[in-house]
């Protein structure tokens, strides 16, 4: 069975869950999602980029699935649903249940990744911002495109793709880790300069 089968048997269930607390809508595309492994972290960078252009919209739960010519992503599957992503389909394949896209996709929320982020830290005044680097508030995640700007996905604004300066934008960025389903070390951008590693701790969102 895929995961299209079970969200078409558990409807019900599915129309009141949101990705904090479960499993959202998923890929009816026929081609199974396929991931990418040890992709470049810049490869997220000009995924945000392409969806800026193309003016994607935000959805809460949505995965990088195409609906009635347009794809729709929330703030976390803006950034990782490129590993899974199929430039024939322009979106992402169809998801099964237990593959890695599932995994990744449908069940991660952002407090999951920045817990299972090894380098990560707090923002402050000294911070340096590289492109990749992701930016973290408690229920809410960016993407660094440079020193000074980010990509996100958010219903503010148009319920759409937003570029925002980092400092004095739209959210007030509390950390910034590297996401541990990308690779930073290859592309010299792996985070500022004093980086510190700390055990995982929740919060809530």
């Amino acid at each position: 069975m895929d995961i299209n089968d079970f969200v078409s048997k558990h409807s019900a269930n599915v129309a009141n869950t949101v990705r904090q607390k479960g499993t959202p809508a998923v890929s009816t595309a026929t081609t199974p999602a396929q991931p990418n492994s040890l992709m470049s972290i810049s490869r997220a960078v000009a995924h945000a980029e392409k969806a800026l252009q193309e003016r994607w919209k935000y959805r809460l739960g949505a995965i990088g699935r195409k609906i009635n010519g347009r794809v729709e992503v929330d703030c976390y599957t803006l950034i990782t649903s490129v590993l899974f992503w199929d430039d024939a389909l322009g979106s992402i394949g169809r998801v099964l249940i237990g593959s890695p896209a599932e995994t990744i996709l449908v069940k991660t929320n952002t407090q999951m990744a920045f817990n299972k982020a090894t380098i990560k830290d707090r923002i402050n005044n000294e911070t340096i911002f590289r492109p990749g680097l992701i930016l973290f508030k408690p229920g809410h995640v960016g993407i660094c495109i440079s020193e000074t700007h980010s990509i996100e996905a958010t219903p503010a604004g148009g319920s759409g793709i937003r570029k925002a300066n980092i400092r004095g934008g739209l959210h007030t960025w509390t950390h910034w880790f590297e996401d541990v389903h990308f690779q930073y070390s290859q592309d010299k951008i792996s985070a500022p300069e004093r980086i510190t590693v700390f055990s995982e701790r929740r919060s809530r969102t």
